[in-house]
């Protein structure tokens, strides 16, 4: 019976004085293990009211009235699901008030996707909000321990992020964002990277493992360039890493970028058409395409099958590390290509001695590569006996692009053939045709046919059937016959032209109508005149 009425008295009390009673929280949502700033809201609070959490922590009131609270709840050893809350006026304990907790247990950023790992139960109304508020990004939910979203420059502008739900911000995050790399483009030369948070920190960029020199940098672009032999490479796919440095922490981010490859140049027998084979798995279409590394600019393809790109080369080009864009950018890695030497003309200015200037003339002879002190091609002579020698000296040329190389050929000598050599290759040949050297020749009687022969060099013709024509006095021998050494001709001559003041005829032999060669060396044959003695005892006396 006592121990009733002290319980009737107990419950009386509690009414009288009025229990605490704890409606919501705001935030209705809080951040396991850090700190928190809540506000409480009910009635049965005052000044001097205290708030337990989790029946072990005490939380700090800040601000305080009979129908509102305002506490701040330490950081936690310990990630928590649920923060109980009690509110105790007055000896007076309110009700036990559950408030439900998310956790962030790390970030994983893969560029401009971001994955927060952690503990969200079933909310699905989390954002992440920069410090000024200006920018709000809603997540989205996975499952329960797993949230994503995309970055954006507004977000990553500071390293801090707010964590919000409901609208309401529930903790701030520390979180390093590493560059992203929107993409990536290469020029002839150079690497173009596009993105954000590129430039708040120094960076760097890797391609391949190799280092990509920086050219400028800015928050939203970096321009740098690779090695050259980076070009070259006969890679699909590789990795470029952008490096953000924040004291001994080094962030990066990796894109992976593919570059076509050029399988071969073909030439054309039969028009300056050249194919050039690309190896890719995209289609091509000819608008915009063109070719670069042979010229100043770069210029337009022809048309385009399949992976063939079909294009006209003009005079202007010479050697070049040639390769494939779209408009500015770089589609392909770059080879060595040359367009085949055209030799239009060769002579030899030749004495007796042999000797004499070589002078090759012809399109696309340049020996440099295109942009480039490099020498690519060089020339090469030939001789009878198999030696040969170099000629290192870069041609001239002329306003339409005619190549000029100049040789001075050693005495006595003969050259046999003029060769162009790429790397260590013959790239092109073209024999060497001397003017006929005339030296001498032997005599007919005076208005008596007959064979006449003569000796000299390089009587021998490149044409089906021979083409040789011989001339003595300026009359046109027949039945012309070079023998195979080249160094003799035997002719008939009608032995017609006279002769005066006992001066040697010209004999002239041209070969394949361009080289001609002459000497004055035709002489006939001195007659012996019998005449008898006369009655007055003098020769021919009496006999006219």
């Amino acid at each position: 019976m006592r121990i009733y009425n002290l319980f009737i008295f107990f419950c009386i009390c509690r009414i009288a004085l009025g229990q605490p009673f704890i409606t919501k929280t705001i935030p209705p949502v809080m951040y396991g293990m850090s700190g928190n700033d809540v506000t409480l809201y009910g009635k049965g609070f005052n000044e001097k009211s205290f708030v337990t959490v989790n029946e072990k922590v005490n939380a700090s009131i800040t601000w305080a009235s009979e129908t509102k609270l305002i506490i701040y709840i330490p950081t936690f050893q310990f990630d928590t699901t649920w923060f109980s809350l009690v509110v105790t006026t007055d000896v007076l304990e309110s009700n036990v008030f559950q408030v439900p907790t998310i956790f962030i247990n790390r970030v994983i950023q893969n560029n401009s996707v971001v994955l927060l790992e952690g503990r969200f139960g079933d909310e699905k109304n989390i954002e992440l909000s920069t410090l000024s508020n200006s920018f709000t990004s809603q997540l989205n939910f996975l499952n329960s321990t797993h949230l994503y979203f995309f970055t954006t420059p507004e977000l990553v502008e500071a390293d801090e992020f707010y964590v919000k739900v409901l609208g309401y911000a529930i903790f701030k995050y520390w979180y390093l964002w590493r560059p992203i790399i929107s993409s990536i483009e290469f020029t002839q030369t150079q690497a173009v990277v596009t993105g954000y948070n590129l430039a708040r920190y120094p960076v760097s960029v890797l391609i391949e493992e190799s280092e990509c020199v920086l050219d400028t940098v800015d928050s939203t672009n970096i321009l740098c360039t690779p090695p050259e032999s980076f070009f070259f490479k006969k890679s699909v796919e590789f990795n470029v890493v952008v490096y953000r440095h924040y004291n001994k922490d080094r962030l990066s981010t990796t894109i992976t970028h593919h570059l076509a490859s050029i399988n071969g140049i073909q030439y054309s027998s039969t028009s300056p058409i050249s194919i050039l084979y690309l190896e890719t798995s995209e289609s091509l279409h000819s608008n915009y395409l063109n070719i670069g590394g042979l010229t100043e600019r770069s210029f337009s393809i022809d048309y385009v099958l399949e992976q063939s790109i079909y294009f006209t080369y003009s005079t202007k080009f010479q050697c070049g590390y040639v390769f494939v864009g779209l408009g500015p950018q770089r589609l392909s890695t770059s080879t060595l290509w040359c367009p085949k030497p055209i030799i239009s003309d060769l002579s030899v200015s030749n004495n007796n001695d042999i000797g004499g200037q070589l002078i090759v003339k012809g399109y696309y002879l340049n020996d440099k590569l295109f942009n480039s002190s490099k020498s690519i091609l060089h020339y090469q002579v030939l001789f009878k006996d198999g030696s040969k020698i170099d000629y290192k000296d870069s041609p001239s040329v002329d306003q339409n692009f005619v190549y000029t190389i100049s040789c001075s050929l050693p005495p006595r000598r003969v050259a046999s053939k003029f060769i162009v050599i790429k790397d260590t290759t013959t790239f092109i040949g073209a024999p060497i045709k001397y003017s006929p050297i005339v030296k001498n020749s032997t005599p007919l009687k005076y208005q008596v046919p007959g064979i006449v022969t003569i000796v000299g060099e390089f009587f021998l013709s490149s044409s089906t059937p021979p083409n040789v024509v011989v001339k003595i006095g300026g009359s046109q021998c027949s039945d012309v016959i070079v023998n195979t050494e080249g160094n003799q001709i035997t002719c008939q001559f009608n032995a017609d032209v006279s002769i005066v003041n006992n001066e040697p005829l010209q004999v002239s032999v041209v070969v394949d109508d361009t080289f001609i060669g002459s000497a004055n060396v035709f002489l006939y044959t001195k007659e012996t005149i019998s005449c008898p003695i006369g009655s007055n005892g003098q020769v021919c006396s009496s006999h006219g």
